[in-house]
């Protein structure tokens, strides 16, 4: 399998035609919005738990990915604040590259492994979607995350389990085409 292609699925990490059309990554996230119930799950908590919170409230998504729910919720609350914080520098350098070409100027990033120490904060709301089970040992996130919040604070999780992709056509693809592709399990 192409190198790209498996640091895609594989990392997480998105192809570099996104800096030339950005608006393919907005129609991955929306994509990603209509395919996956988790998607609309996890949208419909962050903004719930947004809106307890004065406006000023600062948000975490720790592990955020290619930004498909840290983006959309910073562009909707201006006067709020968010961190994005992921283990790929391409996808930290692809998120500044998209905010900056759509002006979302109430965004920070910080290029770091969840299994290091937490620096900043505090925060009022941390999400972290489905990055659980690839950390070294999950319990010490938890335990930090929640020493980073403020009282009161929200910690979301979501950690997938038995994960299936429902699109037609998935496994087929999977098997002969993304041999030794594990997107689909953690450690």
């Amino acid at each position: 399998m192409p190198r790209e292609v498996n640091r895609w699925i594989n990392e997480h990490e998105f192809p570099g035609v996104y800096y030339h059309w950005p608006g393919i990554l907005a129609l991955q996230w929306l994509t990603n919005r209509v395919l996956y119930h988790r998607s609309w799950l996890i949208r419909k908590e962050v903004e719930v738990s947004i809106r307890c919170f004065k406006p000023g409230v600062n948000f975490l998504d720790a592990g955020c990915g290619a930004g498909d729910f840290l983006v959309p919720c910073a562009a909707n609350h201006k006067d709020r604040s968010f961190t994005g914080m992921d283990k790929s520098g391409s996808n930290i350098d692809m998120i500044r590259f998209f905010s900056d070409t759509r002006n979302i100027r109430n965004l920070k990033l910080i290029h770091q492994d969840l299994d290091s120490p937490l620096e900043d904060g505090p925060w009022q709301v941390i999400l972290c979607a489905s990055v659980l089970h690839y950390l070294d040992d999950p319990g010490r996130f938890i335990h930090m995350a929640a020493a980073k919040l403020v009282p009161g604070g929200h910690l979301l999780l979501y950690v997938p389990l038995n994960y299936k992709r429902r699109i037609p056509g998935y496994q087929l693809i999977r098997n002969r085409l993304l041999k030794g592709v594990d997107y689909d399990h953690g450690r």
